[in-house]
């Protein structure tokens, strides 16, 4: 990656595979860091959690405007996963991984240090092998996550937690969120002034579990303002759709 980034100076969208466990000795023992003043747009796919901390602490992109980070390794075990991508939060603004990789009190804490993310995917599992569901079931993110997006402008200083977020996506086996919890925070996000500068223009969740309220109904208003909502849940068809305009789209991203 570094012969990359040092080679192709007029660099100005870059997309890789991040694994410095396979990089080469010489390239994993350089410490000074390498910048490049072209690159302004990145996506990541991270084979583990360090690799983004190595990334961050190896180079500089001091004209970056979208970075895109994706987590594919397994669960986390470094004592500090949000201190480890702290250089890089200032500039993301897409972020997806599997709840399985870090715990949901870490990952709350992890988004406190993200202003710019507008874009929020929880991956479902790679694998669908009965061990593989029993530990997503276990580490499914539930309404904390909610509760900390929904928090309210607590005046100068204290902004809404992420406050540029506008895409929502959680994949089967990522999410156990209550009705209850998801109408409060749509009813909280999805319309303006209610939700700031930037109201929600997609939540598309995948639930586990039959559905209870109808929450189309009672977020009929953030829809008509054009929000693209859409639910799925267990039922005795294949899907049972509340209300469908597209699935996740990341329109203008890199992907």
């Amino acid at each position: 990656m570094r012969k990359i980034v040092k080679t192709c100076i007029n660099l100005y969208v870059f997309k890789a595979r991040v694994d410095f466990e396979t990089e080469d000795g010489a390239a994993q023992g350089e410490a000074a860091v390498t910048t490049h003043n072209g690159l302004q747009q990145a996506s990541f796919t991270y084979s583990h959690f360090s690799d983004a901390g190595h990334v961050a602490s190896s180079f500089a992109f001091p004209h970056l405007e979208v970075l895109h980070a994706h987590f594919n390794g397994g669960r986390v075990t470094c004592p500090n996963p949000a201190e480890l991508v702290r250089p890089i939060a200032q500039n993301m603004t897409a972020l997806s991984l599997n709840p399985a990789t870090l715990p949901q009190d870490v990952f709350v804490s992890l988004l406190r240090n993200i202003p710019s993310l507008v874009q929020l995917c929880l991956n479902e599992p790679s694998t669908y092998d009965e061990e593989s569901k029993s530990s997503a079931m276990k580490a499914r993110y539930d309404d904390t996550l909610l509760a900390h997006l929904t928090l309210a402008v607590g005046g100068v200083g204290n902004p809404r937690p992420c406050p540029k977020l506008q895409y929502l996506k959680c994949e089967r086996y990522t999410a156990k969120f209550s009705d209850n919890a998801l109408v409060g925070f749509i009813s909280a996000r999805g319309s303006y002034p209610e939700s700031g500068p930037l109201p929600m223009r997609q939540v598309h969740i995948h639930f586990d579990r039959r559905k209870g309220l109808d929450i189309a109904e009672r977020c009929a208003g953030c829809i008509a303002l054009g929000l693209d909502l859409k639910l799925r849940y267990v039922s005795e068809s294949p899907y049972d759709i509340e209300y469908c305009s597209g699935w996740f789209s990341q329109e203008d991203c890199l992907a």
